[in-house]
């Protein structure tokens, strides 16, 4: 079965199913409905975007009119409308691996801050050795529930959060992060 598609001069067809949402808008920029224009060749790429933002044509002589620009704009909401958008799946990976990026910078940070006590210093003989049991310690309540409560109850201590103990320190981060 062929799907029925909407024209644009000088550019790709649309799916009519991606259309018929703004087909009142359609009407009320040109007095015509989606059958008609279709009917007569369709809609410049610049008057297709306009009504897919749900705009009245003076929202043209205020943006410009480059057909060219719209084009390739109605080209990228097709592929996404379609599943198939290369530069959508880009985006949202970049943005995600900068977020990622910022969280463990902060983490970085927060563990190259962080100080042990004096109390086992044979335990604890270099900076990169705390870090990596923090992170170990940070990890184990990532993933295990009941750690994670039972470090909950731990960090508390008349209702309120017990800051001056490491716990308390990891809880804070830890929260600071999730809020994120």
């Amino acid at each position: 079965m062929i799907e029925k598609r909407f024209p644009i001069l000088n550019g790709p067809s649309l799916p009519w199913a991606m259309v018929e949402p703004c087909a009142n808008q359609v009407k009320k920029n040109h007095k015509q409905t989606l059958k008609r224009l279709a009917e007569r060749g369709g809609l410049s790429p610049s008057e297709m975007v306009c009504a897919l933002e749900g705009k009245l044509l003076s929202w043209l002589w205020y943006r410009g009119r480059d057909d060219d620009y719209y084009r390739r704009e109605l080209t990228e909401r097709l592929a996404a409308y379609e599943g198939k958008s290369e530069l959508a799946d880009i985006k949202k990976l970049e943005k995600e691996n900068a977020e990622l990026k910022a969280k463990n910078e902060r983490l970085e940070k927060f563990c190259a801050e962080f100080v042990w006590g004096e109390e086992n210093p044979d335990e604890y003989k270099t900076q990169e050795n705390k870090i990596a049991e923090l992170r170990e310690k940070l990890g184990e309540l990532v993933v295990d529930k009941h750690a994670r409560r039972c470090f909950y109850k731990d960090t508390i201590k008349d209702g309120k959060p017990m800051c001056d103990c490491v716990f308390g320190q990891i809880r804070n981060m830890l929260e600071g992060i999730v809020n994120d």
